[in-house]
């Protein structure tokens, strides 16, 4: 994993309010009503296969579009926008896309329900976003047979989650009373979140996503962002690109992330996961393809996928259930061949998203324009060079907030920024003359975690304080991370190697 990907996790978008709604109510916009695409989430059920799993399902075609912030009655709105079915075909199943940032809690809660006993179908479409209640009503999304999910996600969709909460706890004066009847709505209102789906076959919220659910602000997003996070959550995705190959390393993947639920961090050092490496692969062939057999799970046991293929070409890929027989297994989406730490938005097959397409030929939802993607590395190996280096070179502007609220400086521990820029400014009184050239190429990047990096780089220095002179070689370790969308160091370490 390269550093830049350590960054492009981090969403640094603030979520809408939950309790208080804010700007107009949510649009619903009819597109094709009498177009079906026919999906649900079959290929990453553990108890069926559609056969195809090679290649994408089909086109996610969108009845509705609910578009702009959730407030009281886009309930009673989305009601009258959809026709009543007396009878339902499992082929006519309507689909609710979505774009919004969020709103109400309760009125997302109860179109997320409304959706589950109609037997509604959800996607957040090509460069639309799905946040805080809004992600609840896309969990929603059911198909007609056993209470089966039906939620697609596209590649270049978002869907993030955070904790319902009240607007105002943090800026006015409450009583005991209005404080307990707060506690006492949230508590409801997360009960009433764990029950969503309950008596149904399938679990919508899976006690994980709760986790990560309640452990975020009003301002922190959990995105479904990666392959792994998709497979736990049971999240389809389409308007990605299926050409995988089927070698040890997706083959690993598959295993890993069918037996230990994709769990990112399986492997030493978080993302870098367990598949990387090569394992001992045992293959046998068979007249219709061939088994691979491995040892490679952490835990113990061994895993095995069965392959069909068509003279040289790969057809359908299962994960074996039952050792004695060939081919008798569970046919997993495509996806489960790559590994959990890949980003949805790197699969994206770059085609334009007809779900939204009226019948007309007109798009029924334009995204605002996206922000160019910022080059984090190179902004990066300008922030070491321009901003720290040339903290310290002559005629440089001193800007403190290059560094966080504390710092682990060298051997004094972690101290205050004070302290730390006071010491830099005691240095630069002493070599009033002062020259530092970073050594080509010697910059170098460890990402430590998804918003920190270790930055190590040796420089030539020259100082000069009258007659005074010196200078040599010194290297220089810094840790750098990235919060609220600028870079701040939180360690800062070295030594001089050589003197002239």
């Amino acid at each position: 994993m390269n550093f830049r990907n350590a960054f492009l996790g981090i969403i640094l978008i603030a979520a809408a309010t939950l309790f208080s709604p804010a700007g107009q109510a949510a649009e619903i916009v009819p597109i094709q009503l009498e177009v079906y695409d026919g999906l649900n989430n079959l290929s990453i059920d553990v108890d069926s296969g559609l056969g195809f799993n090679l290649e994408p399902d089909g086109d996610v075609r969108c009845n509705f579009l609910l578009n702009g912030d959730i407030q009281q009655g886009d309930l009673d709105r989305l009601k009258a926008a959809i026709p009543p079915f007396e009878t339902r075909d499992v082929n006519k199943i309507p689909r609710l896309c979505l774009n919004s940032r969020g709103g109400s809690y309760p009125e997302g809660l109860a179109i997320s329900k409304y959706l589950m006993a109609e037997n509604i179908g959800t996607a957040v479409p090509d460069s639309a976003i799905c946040f805080s209640s809004c992600s609840l009503i896309f969990m929603g999304g059911t198909y007609p047979w056993k209470g089966e999910l039906n939620r697609f996600l596209h590649a270049g969709g978002i869907v993030g989650f955070h904790a319902p909460y009240v607007m105002g706890l943090d800026d006015q004066a409450y009583n005991n009373e209005a404080m307990a009847a707060a506690y006492s709505e949230g508590v409801a209102a997360i009960r009433e979140l764990m029950s969503l789906g309950v008596g149904n076959k399938v679990q919508r919220f899976p006690p994980e996503l709760m986790a990560e659910l309640l452990a975020r602000g009003k301002d922190d997003l959990f995105n479904i962002d990666t392959v792994g996070k998709a497979i736990r959550f049971r999240v389809h995705l389409y308007g990605t690109r299926a050409n995988p190959e089927i070698d040890k390393q997706s083959f690993c993947n598959a295993c890993m992330n069918m037996n230990y639920g994709a769990q990112e961090s399986y492997g030493k050092g978080g993302e870098n996961d367990l598949c990387a490496t090569d394992a001992e692969v045992e293959e046998k062939p068979f007249p219709k393809g061939k088994r691979m057999i491995s040892g490679a799970a952490p835990r113990g046991g061994t895993c095995a996928i069965d392959i069909e293929t068509d003279g040289a070409k790969t057809s359908k890929w299962m994960f074996v259930d039952d050792d004695a027989q060939w081919n008798d297994g569970l046919e997993l989406a495509y996806w489960y061949l790559y590994s959990p730490s890949t980003w949805i938005k790197d699969l994206a097959d770059g085609k334009q998203d007809t779900s939204l397409t009226k019948a007309d030929g007109t798009p029924a939802f334009v995204a605002a324009p996206k922000e160019p993607e910022r080059d984090l590395a190179t902004e990066l190996a300008n922030f070491v060079k321009d901003a720290y280096l040339g903290h310290g070179k002559e005629n440089h502007v001193s800007d403190d907030t290059i560094f966080a609220d504390e710092v682990e400086y060298y051997d004094e521990g972690r101290i205050p920024r004070s302290e730390v820029t006071a010491d830099h400014d005691n240095y630069y009184r002493k070599w009033p003359e002062r020259l530092y050239e970073m050594i080509a190429d010697s910059l170098k990047f460890t990402p430590t975690s998804d918003n920190t990096v270790d930055a190590t780089f040796r420089y030539a220095y020259q100082l000069a304080n009258g007659t005074k002179k010196t200078g040599g070689i010194g290297v220089t370790n810094l840790s750098i991370q990235l919060r609220d969308g600028r870079f701040e160091i939180t360690k800062e370490q070295g030594k001089v190697v050589s003197r002239n």
